[in-house]
């Protein structure tokens, strides 16, 4: 994990009026995450020390220093994804709200479910800001993967895991719809089979829009609404077409 040293960071923290508040907190997140990077504390332990912080005070301040290291540690070690889970069923809502903002884009069958938790959290400002990592593309798996997760959990858990599994860093077709894109590939490419890189930023764009309506139709109606009929082109059939002006 990058760091500049533990008194230097704290050096640095307490040089910033925002975080003199609670400057006891911040230091104690920065000394959990120091400790399990030096080899003193497991990621567990290091896990269990920061929410002793972060239920003492959950401000939107120590959420940030908390999410700040989180992001750091979980780079070089993949058990730390377990903060996101607990942010999530925390009692407090800014613990909550924080969650989908930590999650970065969601490729495995517990992360869908937590979305899907998340989407219909009893806070109104959690589900709005899980909405939000949709309709800003952050998260341009979520729609294709919740409809298909919940066509075949219970039809064909399998296929549903090998759909999964295609999540990586690239710009996807499976069965006719894009999954994921994420950066600009080698040359240009964005992704298989060598997608144009103006087409994958523009299936992108695309995709943020409907994925945000398709969400609020499902909220609106309880079901999932009907695509128009793709053709050979799913981009340009979803251009025009909006579930939200579709009669239920």
């Amino acid at each position: 994990m990058y760091t500049m040293g533990r008194d230097r960071e704290k050096t640095l923290l307490a040089g910033n009026r925002y975080y003199r508040r609670d400057l006891d907190l911040h230091f104690a997140l920065i000394d959990a995450f120091h400790d399990w990077a030096d080899g003193r504390a497991s990621v567990d332990q290091t896990l269990a020390r920061v929410f002793d912080v972060i239920d003492v005070k959950s401000t939107k301040m120590v959420l940030e220093t908390a999410g700040y290291w989180f992001r750091r540690a979980v780079a070089k070690e993949r058990a730390f994804k377990d903060y996101v889970f607990r942010l999530a069923s925390h009692k407090s809502i800014m613990a909550r709200i924080s969650a989908p903002w930590e999650m970065s884009e969601p490729s495995e069958e517990r992360e869908l479910a937590l979305i899907g938790a998340l989407l219909s959290d009893r806070s109104r400002q959690v589900r709005e800001r899980t909405l939000d990592n949709v309709e800003m593309g952050r998260w341009l798996t979520v729609v294709p993967l919740l409809r298909r997760r919940e066509a075949l959990q219970r039809q064909d858990p399998g296929r549903l895991g090998r759909a999964v599994s295609l999540i990586t860093n690239g710009y996807y077709e499976l069965e006719g719809e894009i999954v994921h894109y994420v950066g600009r590939g080698p040359g240009g490419a964005g992704g298989l089979g060598g997608t144009e890189y103006s087409r994958a930023e523009e299936a992108k764009s695309v995709l943020s829009r409907v994925g945000a309506e398709e969400l609020e139709y499902r909220r609106l109606h309880g079901c999932w609404p009907k695509r128009p009929q793709e053709g050979h082109d799913l981009i340009e059939s979803l251009k025009r077409w909006s579930p939200l002006k579709e009669p239920s």
